[in-house]
């Protein structure tokens, strides 16, 4: 694409030579009292040349704009598909709230850096190049002015995108922490306010986007001064242009037609410097997001890198899995013990196939705080049937003990539940994922990782005596972090 790119600058800058060259042209046969349709021909090159510029402009843009939308397309199922080998661990590591960010604005901004990037960093090049030859064929002094400026501008832009390249790291990086913030804050605003500890909260909230602001305006503020920067260099030659061809232009050193069509050209060549420099600032955040997404689809790793991983684990955790992956080929509940930071996590998501692609089960994942969807009961319950009929629906809430629940709720099925509606205990939000694994029969391995762990020793046993009849005929695995499960597993395997 980059070659394509070049191509088109290399089209662009001949265009605006002949425009430059056509205009210059007429001005000076009206100047010397030739008569305007004498100039047909001239100001027809510069028509043809004008619109030509136009349209091959316009067909970059959108060429540019179909590749940044496959581009970002590919990046973003790259991404899902690093989060889904990574599993819940990659997901906890660098924060639910990071990941969504990434997935979403993150890779727009990638979208937004690679279709205009590419394109300035090609006519940057390329035609700078194209009017320099131009300008040393019509004045050598002109053109010799015009080299001398140029690596300076050059070496000045680098060192201020530098700046504002680190500037947009931190920044990015405060806008992940900001919605990480946001995230766990709106997720617990029941329980906040049932305490009384929203204020503090909300002013942690508004600290931290203060910090995101005040990174936000430091970044434009170099953006604002190397734009001024660029201005400036590009004024200063050109008016060292102007003033060498007025002095030659006295002394009839050049003619009137170069030094018009040198004088045209030299803004010309200054602008794609000035665009890219202004354009560069607009794709910072897509290079920090891209930074951040590539390094955790490097983390998700290849089989090969898993492969690796997988050997330089203790052999106390193989033994483990091994012998929990005997036992899971018989129906039973397997319980799984171990202090926190021992593996249980691990070796659920590993069983799950998170970390495995080649030990994909009709596997139901419960981890420990069940995600709800913003969207109905009915479509949380059904995820992994979304076309289960309404009786099959209710079965399953009846058989888990969410009929009491279901009759409070104003809407019925169709209520809303999840972030910004409906709250549900941690009880019933253990009861739904359940229910989602018990309306699809074919899910025969179920996975639970301390379903009890943040309950109260009342509410815990009531969820154990409510799904004990429903795991019958059926493989469980459950991280246990206390005795509750104990009386009711039929081997334990320590970590």
């Amino acid at each position: 694409m980059l070659a394509i790119a070049c191509a088109f600058a290399v089209g662009l800058g001949a265009l605006c030579t002949g425009q430059a060259i056509g205009l210059a042209q007429a001005i000076v046969g009206l100047w010397n009292g030739e008569g305007l349709s004498g100039q047909a021909v001239r100001i027809a090159l510069f028509a043809i040349c004008f619109i030509g510029r136009a349209a091959l402009s316009n067909g970059e843009e959108a060429l540019m704009d179909a590749f940044a939308r496959r581009t970002s397309k590919n990046l973003r199922q790259q991404f899902l598909e690093a989060l889904w080998r990574g599993g819940p661990t990659l997901v906890h590591e660098q924060g639910s709230a990071a990941c969504a960010a990434d997935a979403v604005e993150g890779v727009d901004a990638v979208e937004d850096l690679v279709r205009i990037l590419i394109p300035k960093m090609a006519n940057v090049v390329v035609i700078p190049l194209v009017v320099l030859a131009c300008l040393f064929w019509l004045d050598w002094v002109s053109g010799l002015i015009a080299l001398c400026c140029y690596p300076f501008t050059m070496l000045l832009m680098r060192l201020i995108g530098q700046s504002a390249g680190a500037e947009a790291r931190r920044r990015y990086a405060q806008f992940e922490r900001l919605s990480a913030s946001f995230v766990d804050i709106a997720s617990g605003v029941g329980t906040l306010n049932a305490f009384g500890a929203t204020r503090a909260f909300a002013e942690r909230i508004f600290a931290v986007s203060e910090r995101f602001r005040e990174l936000t305006m430091k970044t434009l503020r170099i953006a604002m001064l190397s734009t001024t920067v660029l201005d400036l260099f590009a004024t200063l030659c050109l008016a060292g242009v102007a003033i060498m061809l007025g002095f030659r232009l006295v002394d009839g050193a050049v003619a009137f037609f170069p030094a018009l069509a040198s004088l045209m050209l030299v803004p010309e060549f200054f602008k794609p410097i000035r665009e890219y420099g202004e354009d560069y600032h607009a794709t910072l955040d897509g290079t920090a997001a891209l930074t951040s997404i590539r390094s955790i689809v490097d983390r998700a790793g290849t089989p090969a890198k898993d492969a690796d991983a997988r050997a330089c684990v203790s052999e106390r955790f193989e033994h483990a899995r091994a012998r929990v992956e005997q036992l899971i080929a018989e129906p039973g509940i397997i319980g799984i013990m171990g202090p926190s930071g021992s593996g249980k996590t691990t070796l659920l998501a590993q069983l799950a196939g998170f970390s495995q692609a080649d030990r994909m089960r009709h596997v139901a994942y419960i981890p420990q705080a069940p995600y709800l969807f913003r969207a109905s009961l009915r479509d949380n319950i059904a995820f992994y049937r979304p076309n289960a009929n309404e009786a099959a629906v209710r079965d399953a809430i009846v058989r888990v003990g969410l009929d009491g629940l279901l009759a409070q709720l104003p809407e019925g099925l169709d209520t809303i539940i999840g972030d910004a509606g409906r709250p549900l205990s941690g009880g019933q939000a253990h009861r739904v994922a359940v229910a989602r694994a018990l309306l699809d029969p074919a899910r025969d391995l179920w996975l639970l990782d301390e379903p009890t762990a943040h309950l109260d020793a009342q509410t815990a046993q009531d969820l154990i005596a409510r799904l004990l009849p429903l795991m019958r005929g059926k493989t469980v695995v459950v991280a246990m972090h206390d005795d509750a499960w104990l009386p009711h597993v039929s081997e334990v395997v320590q970590l």
